[in-house]
């Protein structure tokens, strides 16, 4: 899911001190999200804790856990692991 832009909450977090925080998602990270509220910015990791997402005019409740990883990665399934090893069409390091 694209995140950037979606204003998101934080539901449930470990930490009692980031619950309720809310605010636009400007940077969207492999293990955190970087909200903007108000002139502020606040770094929030992903692991552990549950946001609502509002993004056009939907809400969503989302697990961080399944946030995780790089934005391709996540969108797309080409390139994911199979077996241990990463499916790739050539050699790492080839010249083609």
């Amino acid at each position: 899911m694209f995140l950037i832009g979606s204003g998101i909450t934080v539901l449930e977090s470990p930490n009692p001190l980031e619950k309720g925080i809310s605010g636009k998602v400007v940077l969207d990270l492999k293990n955190s999200v970087v909200l903007q509220s108000g002139k502020k910015f606040k770094v929030i990791l992903k692991k552990n804790r549950f946001f609502r997402v509002e993004k056009k005019g939907n809400l969503f409740i989302i697990n961080g856990n399944a946030l995780q990883g790089k934005l391709y990665s996540r969108k797309s399934k080409k390139g994911r692991m199979k077996n241990g090893k990463k499916n790739r069409s050539k050699a790492k390091g080839s010249i083609r």
